[in-house]
């Protein structure tokens, strides 16, 4: 069965208000949702250049001024570092070599006679 163009028409009439709506709530959402993410931008260029100008130059000083504490800092921790890992690595070894001794054993036990 096929529409007359006055049926067609009536049904585009009918369903216009109701299109109209969706599209004016898609419009709405969209536009809402450009304008929060040009205002993130916005705001985050903002926060970062009041940082870079107001905030680093403040930090950067503190750091220099404790420049010596830092560096001792640094090469104790390494030292410490160094210290936990190589223990660390000596711990493994053992269990690993007690491991292999303790296989050899099971295996001779299992296939000597």
């Amino acid at each position: 069965m096929e529409l007359t163009t006055e049926q067609t028409q009536k049904i585009i009439e009918e369903m216009m208000p109701d299109l109209k709506a969706k599209m004016l709530d898609q419009v709405s959402k969209a536009a809402s949702w450009e304008v929060s993410e040009k205002c993130k931008a916005l705001v985050l260029d903002q926060v970062t250049e009041f940082i870079e100008k107001e905030v680093m130059p403040e930090v950067a000083e503190n750091l220099l001024s404790q420049k010596g504490f830092l560096i001792e800092s640094a090469i104790k921790f390494s030292e410490i570092s160094v210290d936990i890992l190589k223990d660390a690595m000596a711990e493994q070894l053992k269990k690993s070599l007690s491991n292999s001794w303790s296989r050899e054993k099971l295996f001779k036990a299992m296939f000597t006679e």
